[in-house]
């Protein structure tokens, strides 16, 4: 593992994360055309944190473990994130969730959900100050954009010292989509702030002759 400057008491840089982690899914059913259907809630709390084998979708996040969330923002569901800041991105590639990848069983999903709020990347991140943000979120399919969504986190007050996540619930232009990325949105900020995520809920539909990810 190696480690980028705003990141390095946090172990983000490097570390990749993939679902469903062991967690069993929430739901399965045959689509229109045949292909098998399979929902899932991905809390990211079945892993230690650091890079990981994938089943079905590759989240290129960084996962984190906050505990309980006694300082900055309270993870969804305790104790795992993943996450994101500028710097991290610029050495590790793009934040983004993937159906396509070598050994994928995936043609497309679509993310319905989840939850996140933003904190000062600083040496203390894990236990940093929860600030104001404002993310991108793009969805393509085939290498086209089909999908945008802006999304806001907002504490409240600038002495705040713990903050929940928001929840972001995404238009149905994300359906069927084998790609989404996110940004932090703004020069200044995205080079201040780290973005943390918990709890994506999503289906994936499965290529023709598939019934089960393959592991």
């Amino acid at each position: 593992m190696h480690a980028s400057t705003a990141l390095v008491a946090l172990g983000l840089a490097g570390l990749s994360a993939a679902a469903p982690y062991g967690e069993q899914p929430t739901g399965s059913w045959k689509g229109g055309n045949g292909a098998q259907i399979v929902s899932y809630l991905t809390k990211f709390d079945n892993v230690e944190a650091g890079l990981v084998g994938g089943l079905e979708l590759y989240f290129n996040l960084n996962a984190l473990d906050v505990g309980n969330g006694l300082a900055g923002v309270k993870p969804q569901s305790a104790p795992n994130v993943v996450a994101f800041d500028a710097i991290a991105t610029a050495t590790e590639g793009e934040p983004s969730i993937l159906a396509d990848f070598d050994g994928s069983t995936v043609d497309s999903f679509n993310l319905q959900s989840f939850y996140f709020g933003c904190v000062v990347a600083n040496a203390e991140t894990a236990a940093s100050v929860p600030v104001d943000c404002s993310i991108t979120i793009t969805g393509y399919r085939n290498g086209e954009e089909v999908a945008s969504q802006d999304a806001d986190f907002t504490t409240g007050s600038l002495l705040t010292l713990v903050a929940n996540m928001d929840k972001v619930t995404l238009s149905s232009d994300f359906s069927n989509v084998d790609k989404v990325t996110f940004a932090i949105d703004g020069a200044l900020d995205s080079t201040l702030d780290a973005a943390l995520f918990d709890n994506f809920a999503y289906d994936v539909t499965l290529k023709q002759g598939y019934s089960s990810f393959k592991a």
